[in-house]
C-alpha cells in the first residue's frame, strides 16, 4: 500500500527528530542547568515559528512541482525545485542575520530577563551560524515526492545519533 509506504517513514522521521530533541533538553538540563534549559525554551518559539513557514513553503512547491513531474512540464519542476532550496535557503540566511543583529532585542521580546538573557543571546548566536544549513526541510519533501520515501528518514534518522553522540 502507498499509504503505509510513505506514512511509515514520516512517522519514523518525527520520532527520531523529537527524540533527538529530548535528549538534547535532558542533557542541557542536567549538564548546564535549569537555567539554560528555559533560556533554550525560550528561543526555540522563535525555531519553530521560522521552521514552520520554511515547510509550509516547501509542502506547497514541492506539491506543485510533483504535478509539474508529470509528461512535457520536466523543466518546470526542475525550476521548482531550484526556487523552493533557493528560497528557504534565503529565508533561513535571512533570518540568521536579523536572529544575529538583533539577538538582545528578540531575547527580550521572547522574555528573557536580565539574568536568562546572556544564555538566551549565546544560543541565538550559535543557532544563527547553523541555521541557513536547515534547507533539509525542502530536500526532505523533494525526496519524497520523487518517490524516495526511506533516504529522509535515513538522513533524519543520521542527524539525530549524530546529536546524540555529540
Amino acid at each position: 500500500n502507498i499509504f503505509i509506504r510513505y506514512a511509515i517513514p514520516a512517522t519514523l522521521g518525527m520520532i527520531a527528530m523529537t527524540s533527538a530533541q529530548i535528549i538534547d533538553r535532558i542533557f542541557v538540563g542536567r549538564f548546564v542547568g535549569p537555567n539554560a534549559l528555559a533560556d533554550k525554551s525560550l528561543a526555540m518559539h522563535l525555531n519553530g515559528f521560522v521552521w514552520g513557514i520554511g515547510m509550509n513553503c516547501s509542502w506547497r512547491f514541492a506539491t506543485l512541482a510533483n504535478i509539474k513531474r508529470r509528461g512535457k512540464y520536466k523543466l518546470k519542476h526542475q525550476l521548482l525545485f531550484n526556487i523552493t532550496v533557493s528560497y528557504c535557503y534565503k529565508f533561513f540566511y535571512i533570518h540568521s542575520d536579523i536572529s544575529f543583529i538583533f539577538q538582545k532585542n528578540i531575547a527580550s521580546i521572547l522574555g528573557a530577563d536580565k539574568h536568562s538573557c546572556r544564555c538566551c543571546i549565546l544560543y541565538f548566536y550559535f543557532r544563527s551560524i547553523f541555521f541557513p544549513f536547515l534547507i533539509n526541510v525542502a530536500l526532505d519533501m523533494f525526496l519524497r515526492n520523487d518517490g524516495f520515501p526511506n533516504f529522509p528518514i535515513i538522513c533524519v534518522g543520521s542527524g539525530s545519533i549524530l546529536n546524540v553522540i555529540f
